[in-house]
């Protein structure tokens, strides 16, 4: 689906005009993925490498173009080369691993940990991790990777003292919601500040969302303590059938053969040792 407001992002932003009279053509090869190019450049440009474009507004680095453009051969490129902005924060706040998790890049989000991104917890300027920001956009296979590569992210508080769970019900991210309960969210087990995910699924009108929580066995047990999202929960307890709950529990925790869950949790494990073994030998 095209977003708009992502696009103008990756493409650097809206300007009435350049800030600087300054050559950015190392950044336009990274925009456009031209490898011998930019290796040409390198020789002539080397300081450039880790520079923030001062005619980009949000004053990226080549590495942060190139990862936003899904340039994986110019990523490796760039940090065999010699480059330090793995963990580099943007205007925004947002590292190369931030604008991967944005974009739903599953090749690039790999590429970066393996070359030793240790951005998997940094905070942008909003206070988003990559985890957050996969989760505001539905990325579901980046919520997986993510967590798969570091465990305790699926209960880890996040924004505002909320568990990611309760992020995605705030936005009404469904399938986010399902990958997350997927990878062991524990929902109402964790405290966060009183606010339940179906507290806030209701308090923001998402009907499907609540519906989805309550086929999970999320019940709040004060229910009648907040009359608004009360009513609303109930309204949505109606719509709840054996079937509807039954099809949602399949999809989240028996979708999958045994067989193959046990290959998932083996998989998992061997991504997550793997990236950590190349990140010490580098």
């Amino acid at each position: 689906m095209f977003d708009l407001a992502l696009e103008v992002y990756r493409f650097g932003g809206i300007t009435a005009k350049t800030h600087v009279k300054f050559d950015s053509s190392v950044w336009n090869v990274c925009r456009t993925g031209q490898l011998e190019k930019l290796e040409s450049l390198v020789q002539s440009h080397r300081h450039l490498l880790d520079e923030p474009n001062p005619n980009d507004p949000h004053l990226r680095t080549p590495l942060h173009v190139a990862t936003a453009h899904g340039h994986v051969a110019i990523v490796e490129f760039l940090v065999e080369s010699g480059s330090k902005s793995l963990d580099v924060h943007n205007e925004l706040g947002r590292t190369p691993l931030h604008d991967a998790a944005l974009f739903g890049d599953e090749v690039m989000l790999d590429t970066l940990l393996a070359l030793g991104s240790k951005s998997i917890d940094a905070l942008d300027k909003l206070r988003h991790t990559p985890l957050v920001l996969a989760i505001c956009y539905d990325r579901t296979s980046i919520i997986e990777k993510l967590i798969c590569f570091e465990r305790t992210l699926v209960n880890t508080l996040s924004i505002g003292g909320r568990l990611p769970v309760c992020v995605a019900a705030e936005k009404g991210c469904n399938n986010a919601i399902e990958s997350l309960f997927r990878m062991g969210s524990r929902g109402l087990d964790i405290i966060s500040f009183d606010f339940s995910p179906i507290r806030v699924a209701s308090f923001n009108r998402h009907r499907e969302t609540t519906c989805i929580l309550l086929a999970l066995n999320q019940h709040p047990d004060d229910i009648d303590l907040y009359p608004i999202t009360g009513d609303f929960i109930r309204s949505c307890k109606k719509e709840v059938t054996e079937d509807y709950a039954g099809e949602v529990r399949y999809r989240v925790w028996f979708s999958r053969s045994l067989v193959s869950r046990l290959l998932f949790e083996l998989q998992s494990f061997d991504y997550s040792r793997g990236v950590h073994r190349r990140i010490r030998d580098l």
